[in-house]
């Protein structure tokens, strides 16, 4: 029962910030027996949960009078709970952003060797246009990686194995390799621009996506593999991987690594 009241007092103040925030007029009292009422899962709910779904819907469980409380699944519940809330894309960049500059960090621990081509998120522009903007860039000898950043929700539909929840993160997955590939080769064709310039050493460009979540891939295309057994779309230790590990002739003979144009 300790327990139980620390939490309500812990949900009290989180429903008074909201309430504050939304301009929601209610007792503050009453939305925390409404959230724990919902959240606290009974006999009908215990039957039917699917543990296989790798994702647990409360950390409130009923048994008969007692209220046992999860404390150690506590945060990542709430942390599911509350990271799709808002959809609205300027929430999406600030993760995306977020992600990148981890990810750029983290690289530079696992590969100290690499260098930077562009600043991260650097945009570059053309002909006093916008060309494209770099998430995160490195080179290696003569091959520079243009590296797209995602960092996506994953659904437990996802995780499930659902056949359209699977076919729909495809679809993200193929628009993102689109995406990366028509900057890639912007770059290769106009490697000097308004504010940057291509180190002249950097005779290879390599498109890439690297995701927070590993992402399903349903063709063996060199379109989607940026060498054999390597996809496009990869996580953060395969991008460790192609960067440090896989042959640069590999890597350069796929036919979607563009080479850079330069003026004879």
């Amino acid at each position: 029962m300790f327990q139980f009241d620390v939490l309500s007092g812990l949900m009290g103040k989180f429903m008074f910030i909201s309430a504050k925030h939304f301009n929601l007029i209610s007792s503050i009292d009453s939305l925390v027996r409404r959230f724990l009422d919902r959240m606290v899962l009974r006999d009908v709910q215990l039957q039917s949960l699917e543990i296989h779904g790798a994702w647990f819907p409360s950390f409130l469980f009923s048994m008969g009078e007692t209220i046992i409380i999860d404390w150690s699944a506590a945060i990542y519940v709430l942390a599911a709970i509350l990271q799709p809330a808002s959809r609205k894309p300027e929430t999406r960049n600030l993760k995306g952003r977020h992600f990148e500059t981890t990810l750029g960090k983290w690289l530079q621990t696992k590969a100290p060797h690499l260098q930077y081509l562009f600043g991260p998120n650097k945009k570059l522009r053309y002909d006093g246009r916008v060309l494209a903007e770099m998430d995160l860039s490195f080179q290696q000898r003569n091959v520079g990686y243009v590296v797209d950043c995602k960092a996506y929700d994953v659904s437990v539909q996802l995780l499930l194995g659902d056949v359209d929840a699977v076919n729909t993160r495809w679809s993200y997955a193929d628009e993102w390799i689109s995406g990366c590939l028509k900057r890639t080769k912007l770059l290769a064709e106009k490697p000097v621009g308004n504010n940057y310039r291509l180190n002249e050493s950097v005779e290879y460009l390599i498109p890439l996506v690297c995701s927070a979540y590993i992402e399903p891939v349903e063709s063996l295309e060199e379109r989607y593999l940026v060498a054999p057994k390597l996809p496009r779309v990869c996580t953060p230790l395969e991008l460790v991987d192609i960067l440090d590990s896989t042959s640069i002739d590999a890597l350069i003979s796929n036919p979607y690594t563009f080479r850079v144009e330069r003026a004879e």
